[in-house]
Formats: structure tokens, sequence, C-alpha cells
């Protein structure tokens, strides 16, 4: 595979011939929860002239990573199509916050500690100043345990007990879906929220209907069992009621005006017309003021360097 993936047309300023000790200079954007800003560091990378691998949505570039502190073997993915820089940011926000789940279940006394790996914006400035999340290079099997459609890939029951845990531990406010990597250490999960609206956590937040759709092929495990989170058939049976009267609020609304029926929170026409205003947008306004921050690194309110 690593052979076949070529360059879509969109990312043709990345195929760059460089001799191999060449590096090339670029910014390192790390979120610092302590101080909830973004911390910017100069760095120099080296890419592969050609990505290893690609998804649905984004190709993975193998890069080497060099830092004043150490270098480091990382991927860069960047997506197919054209996204606001707020995409990159957010999708780093993303991992964060699934990891950050991660340790709660922990914490619960699982026979295995599951890890999120990190993940960072990189601006490349000599590539017309172009974004790319970069995170470390996991070595090893890659499986891919669930998605967010509902399907089961792997026998694991930690993973899928793990997502179960997110929507009870998020009072049901959202599940963190389509786990995957190599061994315990996971990346590129889809979370999903009631509402579905794809401005948060990205495209990959089907909302309620994927929430439905896991429950309806998960089966407890015996971590589920373990750690008292309520019997999947009990949540399917909730689910059905709440996406019934749902889909009935919408209807009443839809003959009472209709033109509610055009901007309904299912309608796809309004997911992609909907203002695309995100919850980490005021971090990330690149309008907003720079920062000394601590350590020699620079803390920015925007995710973009002015």
């Amino acid at each position: 595979r690593p052979r076949s993936c070529a360059s879509p047309p969109e990312l043709a300023c990345f195929v760059r011939t460089m001799p191999d000790d060449d590096y090339e200079m670029a910014t390192l954007y790390e979120y610092a929860e302590e101080t909830e800003k973004w911390e910017k560091e100069s760095v120099k990378v080296r890419m592969d002239e050609r990505p290893f691998d690609e998804g649905a949505h984004r190709v993975c570039y193998k890069v080497r990573l060099r830092t004043s502190r150490d270098e480091a073997v990382m991927v860069a993915k960047i997506y197919k199509a054209k996204q606001e820089p707020s995409a990159y940011f957010n999708t780093a926000l993303t991992q964060m916050i699934a990891n950050g789940y991660a340790e709660e279940f922990n914490r619960l006394g699982t026979r295995r500690e599951i890890k999120f790996v990190p993940v960072f914006v990189l601006k490349l400035h000599e590539r017309d100043g172009i974004l790319v999340n970069l995170e470390p290079y996991l070595a090893g099997k890659y499986i891919k345990h669930n998605d967010n459609d509902g399907n089961v890939d792997s026998q694991d029951m930690i993973p899928h007990a793990f997502s179960h845990f997110t929507w009870e531990r998020s009072e049901r406010k959202l599940l963190i879906c389509d786990i995957q990597g190599v061994g315990d250490l996971y990346t590129d999960p889809a979370i999903q929220t009631v509402k579905g609206d794809a401005s948060i956590f990205g495209e990959g937040n089907f909302g309620l209907d994927a929430v439905h759709k896991f429950f309806a092929s998960h089966e407890c495990n015996a971590v589920c069992r373990a750690h008292g989170l309520q019997p999947a058939h009990r949540e399917r049976r909730v689910l059905e009621k709440q996406m019934q009267e749902e889909e009935e609020s919408v209807q009443r609304c839809a003959s009472s005006h209709p033109t509610v029926a055009a901007t309904s929170p299912r309608s796809p026409q309004s997911a992609r017309s909907r203002d695309r205003h995100t919850w980490a947008s005021s971090d990330l306004d690149a309008g907003e003021s720079e920062e000394k921050g601590r350590g020699g690194k620079e803390q920015v309110k925007g995710g973009e360097e002015r």
C-alpha cells in the first residue's frame, strides 16, 4: 500500500525533492492545558516526497522532526479537501479530549492502559505556509476496532468498552468511537455528539444516529459489566425513543413551517451551510494577540502566526 499512494492534485506543493541532510523550517503548535493556549516553537522537519498511506479524508507522510531538544519520527496528516485552519487545530483538540476520557477509563482499573497519541499542528513556511497535523509514528500492526457507522472490526473487549464508557461518563452527551491504532496506542477517533453538528469535532460527527448504530451492534463484554455500565439493550431502547421523538418534532415543525424542513438539524444541506464557528474558535482566531509563554516557547491566542 505505501507505494500505491499518490499525492492528490491539492497536495502538489508537498512534492519536494531535497538532499537527505536538508531540513526545512516550520512552526510547531502544541496546546497547553494548564494555560489553555497554543504554544509555538520553531522546528526543522524533513518530509518524505510521497505519502505512505491514506484514509478516506487524509493522506499520511512520514516526517523527521528536529527540535532544540531531540529528533523523532512522526506522521504528517493533511486533508485531501481544502479546510479552514481551525480544522487542524480542532483535530488536535479532539484527540486531546479523547485521551482525557482514556485516562479516566484507565483509573477504573482495566487490565491494560489505553492512550491516544498527542497531535500537534505544523505550519510549513517553505510550502506557502500550509498546515498539517503531526503525531508520533506508530510502528507495528495497525488495527481498527470500531467505526462511526456501527461496524465492529475486532474482538478486543477494551476499545469497545471504552466507547460505551464515554457515553455514560459524558452523561450521554458524546460517544467516542472509530477506535484504531497499534496495540493500546490509539489515534484518529471520531466523537459523536447528540446534535451531530459537523462544526464540532469535524465531519465524522454523525450525531445521535452514529450513537444508535454503535449500541445497535455493541454487545456488552466482561469489561463493560465489571465497570457497571448500563446494558447495551437498555441504551438501545432509550435511543430509539429519543430518535423517534426528535423525528416527530422535526415533522411537526416542517408541517407548520415548510421552510424549517430545509434548515432542520437532520438536513444534510443545513449541515453544510451552517455557521462553521467551533467550540474552540475563540482560541484559534488568527486575529488574536500573541503572548510570550514559559520555557522559551511563545503562547498564541490565535491558531496562526502573524
